[in-house]
């Protein structure tokens, strides 16, 4: 019976070790669901980077056009100095009034046209300021989302060596399983006289077995007749009845 109960627990360390390489193949399986999302996630990070480029592309001729807009307001500077020398010029040279009459209303055209070109410059680079502020919250995004994609590549690294390690276990377990399996066939081969006695002895208990389910059988029957008799008694006799019921 001792070597009988050993063969036992090295079925039930078979069966662990079983369950734990289908658990190894799993993981496997599930390894390559996760390479495809590497593989879906790297095409995300190349098309994030390009946009990237693109947004630090637009953000450099922004930049350009600030740059055209100081030119610009210095130019005018210049103007309106050139304006008070002319009107300078004016008072000192009272013999050519109308020259330079002629000459302030030019500058005077000329300085109305330049504000208003200030003016759409400063307009546009408003817009181009609110259009910087929304590709840097944009491109802040983007670094986000690439920050999370390198993340998850991480983690599925981690979880593809975790499975690899699995499977490694998995495979001691297998061979530990196969020398237990060799060692309980050898035991089973000792134990074959064993269960020849057993088998004679179950054998027995079967006919025991039989021989008290007929007598149980003939009770039963006695039990019936008895009920049935008691149902038969007087209304007097009804306490007795579920008494004996009881």
């Amino acid at each position: 019976m001792k070597t009988l109960f050993q063969d036992n627990r090295v079925k039930a360390i078979a069966g662990i070790a079983a369950i734990a390489v289908i658990w190894a193949i799993m993981a496997q399986s599930n390894a390559g669901s996760r390479q495809e999302r590497v593989d879906s996630l790297e095409e995300q990070l190349a098309s994030s980077e390009q946009d990237n480029s693109q947004m630090s592309q637009r953000i450099a001729e922004i930049e350009e056009a600030e740059t055209s807009l100081a030119a610009l307001q210095e130019e005018m500077a210049s103007l309106q100095a050139q304006q008070e020398e002319a009107r300078s010029s004016l008072e000192n040279a009272q013999g050519n009034v109308s020259d330079v009459q002629s000459s302030l209303e030019s500058l005077e055209s000329e300085r109305s046209a330049l504000e208003e070109e200030v003016a759409s410059l400063n307009e546009q680079l408003t817009n181009a300021e609110d259009e910087m502020t929304a590709l840097r919250e944009e491109r802040d995004e983007i670094t986000s989302t690439l920050d999370e994609a390198e993340s998850a590549l991480q983690q599925v690294e981690e979880a593809r060596q975790s499975a690899e390690e699995a499977r490694q276990e998995a495979e001691a377990a297998r061979q530990e399983a196969e020398q237990q399996r060799q060692q309980a066939v050898e035991e089973l081969s000792n134990t074959e006289e064993e269960l020849s006695s057993l088998e004679e002895q179950i054998s027995q208990a079967n006919e025991q077995l039989s021989g008290i389910e007929e007598e149980t059988s003939t009770v039963q029957s006695e039990l019936d007749e008895l009920k049935m008799s008691v149902n038969h008694l007087p209304v007097s006799a009804m306490n007795f009845k579920v008494m004996l019921i009881r």
